[in-house]
């Protein structure tokens, strides 16, 4: 006979509810976990204000709240109780919600601040108001709430943010009539911020716009929807179609639960300066992974491939629907993803023969249309550094660790962290320098391009000179016999080079390093050009 006691086993709020702020949402994937439940919710306008602090005496304000505001169905009572609870029973369509665990709400809410208000009215309903406050969570060690009939001051904020709008960015049919206005809707007020990215509100509006623009491109350009921040509407911006992409491949890739759909495409080639300010780049390069319509990775690796210069025009959507979040591991703030061994190789399957395709294009690229005997020669140069490679400090190069039986890893945003930079250097398995050789090339890289780009290849540091940038033909090309001139020049830039190899791929000081090489070959060959 069973004499065992079942007893409550409720978990201490006041650490719990702390710890949940510390999951790994970013700024911007906390406001799109948010705007989720607008989508869900059927909305057709949905608004996000960035309040400032007006009590700042110099600079910017920064943010004292934010509003996201929609003209979906509304709650009512119960689901409006449900919707500040960690887990809400609300059931969800995997097929073409948003939304995945029922925790995104409450958990995207209190990563911004410690008070979230709802405000919220069906179209034949009353209007309701809920307010869950961390303080007072903290406080009763409870998890305790406000719900409440909205009274006026909750109408008069409704008419404010959700009829008005309406109104003044009217939506109108094909045929040109307007749509009729929507009594119904959810406003979220987030307060008490402090737990933003962004000190100040013009850098956060920046970013967020352009990010909407990205994860819900398939949204907005379907004209179904329209997203508007600060009063102004978001437009859509795709990082694969944008830049005149050239399908490769259209693949559908059944699974167990649902179907993958692969679209594998190759970038224009606007060449290396307007490549750029176009964003092709290594960081770029790569999957964008869309989850019902819903851009929730963008420029990941998966395993299939490792990131090269080479690959700068490798572009592919994985587009999968929520009935695989199982098979993929979809986390519940959905910006992160798991190839089985299994689906990882049917997926590489196809992407391989045009991986090579890519780089194979790149290196013809890559190749001087010059006469070789014009080269300027570097074989004294490479030889001494290669000589002195034992006396030289080294970086430790980072070289990504790669497991095919392991499961794929994303790269996640990280909360900055005051009071030092975020170098985002990561664990990887080291190579030995000591055993590299110093190689000196020449590539066209545009007159405005970088002095040089940098590169590890097999057994060889390699330093590619732009051929095309004015310094190198003023000056390199001049003086390629007087090695009073060439040798130094070729140490320190050999040496900015190795330098930069020391920072992990993607990270804060990776991108800093590259951003000031190339503002370096600009403004010189500015300077340089008659």
């Amino acid at each position: 006979m069973n004499t065992s006691t079942l007893v409550l086993n409720k978990p201490n709020a006041s650490k719990l509810i702390e710890s949940l702020r510390q999951l790994d949402y970013t700024s911007l994937t906390a406001l799109s976990d948010i705007i989720d439940n607008s989508l869900d919710a059927g909305a057709s306008q949905i608004w996000v204000h960035i309040v400032p602090k007006m009590n700042r005496e110099k600079g910017e304000p920064g943010v004292e709240s934010i509003i996201i505001a929609d003209n979906g169905c509304g709650m009512d009572w119960h689901t409006l109780d449900e919707a500040l609870k960690l887990g809400s029973d609300a059931r969800k369509n995997p097929n073409c919600d948003l939304g995945l665990y029922g925790m995104g709400l409450v958990t995207a809410s209190i990563s911004y601040g410690t008070k979230v208000e709802v405000i919220t009215k069906t179209a034949d309903g009353k209007c309701l108001r809920s307010v869950q406050d961390l303080e007072t969570i903290y406080e009763k060690n409870e998890f305790l709430k406000i719900l409440e009939e909205g009274q006026i001051d909750a109408l008069k904020y409704f008419e404010t943010f959700v009829i008005k709008p309406q109104k003044e960015q009217p939506l109108t049919e094909r045929d040109g009539k307007k749509v009729p206005i929507r009594n119904q809707g959810t406003i979220i007020t987030i307060s008490n911020i402090d737990n933003c990215q962004w000190a100040y509100v013009k850098p956060f509006v920046d970013r967020i716009t352009t990010h909407l623009g990205q994860t819900y491109r398939k949204f907005l350009k379907s004209d179904n929807v329209k997203l508007y921040i600060q009063g102004k509407e978001v437009r859509p911006i795709d990082p694969i179609f944008d830049h005149e992409a050239n399908i490769l491949l259209e693949e559908e890739i059944p699974l167990e639960d649902g179907t993958i759909r692969l679209v594998i495409t190759e970038l224009k080639d606007y060449g290396s300066e307007i490549n750029k300010e176009k964003g092709i780049n290594i960081s770029n390069q790569g999957f964008y992974v869309i989850r019902n319509n819903r851009e929730i990775l963008a420029g990941q690796a998966l395993d299939i491939f490792s990131k090269h210069n080479d690959f700068n025009l490798f572009r592919a959507e994985f587009n999968y629907p929520g009935t695989l979040d199982r098979i993929l591991s979809s986390n519940f703030s959905k910006n992160k993803i798991s190839l089985s061994q299994s689906v990882q190789d049917k997926v590489s399957k196809f992407c391989q023969p045009f991986l090579k395709q890519i780089r194979n294009r790149a290196k013809i690229r890559q190749k001087s249309n010059r006469d070789p005997k014009d080269n300027v020669n570097f074989s004294d140069i490479e030889k001494y550094i290669t000589q002195k490679s034992h006396l030289l400090k080294r970086p430790q190069a980072q070289v990504e660790e790669r497991n095919a039986k392991t499961q794929a890893s994303t790269k996640k945003e990280q909360p900055e962290r005051k009071g030092s930079p975020r170098l985002d250097l990561v664990k990887r398995k080291r190579v030995d320098y000591q055993t590299l050789k110093a190689r000196f090339l020449q590539k066209s890289l545009g007159e405005k391009g970088p002095l040089y780009e940098t590169d590890i290849e097999k057994d060889s540091v390699l330093i590619y000179w732009n051929e095309d940038h004015p310094f190198f033909r003023i000056f390199i090309e001049q003086n390629k016999d007087n090695v009073d001139v060439l040798n130094p020049i070729s140490y320190l830039v050999y040496c900015l080079g190795s330098a930069e190899l020391e920072a992990a791929m993607g990270s804060d000081s990776h991108v800093i390093i590259e951003n000031i090489r190339w503002d370096v070959g600009r403004n010189l060959s500015v300077l340089l050009k008659d």
